[in-house]
């Protein structure tokens, strides 16, 4: 039958590699296809909570229409699941890059945590959570424009609700 643990780290570092993909093309929908719909987020940018699938699609949407050149890419370093519990937790390292609204180039990168749900009507492991947090460079002025669009688009967003 074999290892339910390593099946289980090769189908999420499929699903990461997947969205890692998303990014780089920009298309929103390889990334959310591995998302709960209650999915929380805890973004790097500024600390503040993204809760549910669609308010992360939101989000990832406004950064890539106000920032250019916009590239995400996270790497497990490690995943540890409980088949059993239907859990599963993810580590690694994060990278970003951009250009700022002068057109320089921007970056920042860290470690990140993940937590994935086994779906048993599916046999799919999706994200019910992630944690990103930052370790370098420290923010730079022309984040503050990039960081304002997307804080606009969450108001919005709370005001549909």
């Amino acid at each position: 039958m074999g290892d339910p643990q390593a099946a289980a780290s090769v189908a999420i570092r499929a699903a990461r590699e997947e969205s890692n993909s998303g990014f780089a093309a920009h298309d929103v929908g390889p990334i959310a296809l591995h998302w709960l719909p209650g999915m929380l987020v805890t973004q790097a940018t500024l600390g503040e909570h993204t809760v549910s699938a669609a308010a992360n699609a939101a989000m990832l949407t406004e950064m890539f229409a106000t920032r250019d050149r916009v590239l995400y890419c996270r790497t497990p370093v490690r995943v540890q699941a409980s088949p059993q519990l239907g859990m599963a937790a993810e580590e690694g390292r994060w990278e970003g890059s951009w250009l700022d609204a002068n057109g320089a180039s921007q970056g920042k990168s860290g470690v990140y945590f993940a937590q994935w749900r086994l779906q048993l009507d599916s046999a799919r492991w999706l994200l019910n959570a992630e944690v990103f947090i930052p370790v370098a460079p420290a923010p730079s002025a022309n984040d503050a424009a990039a960081e304002a669009a997307i804080r606009d688009a969450r108001c919005v967003l709370s005001n549909l609700r």
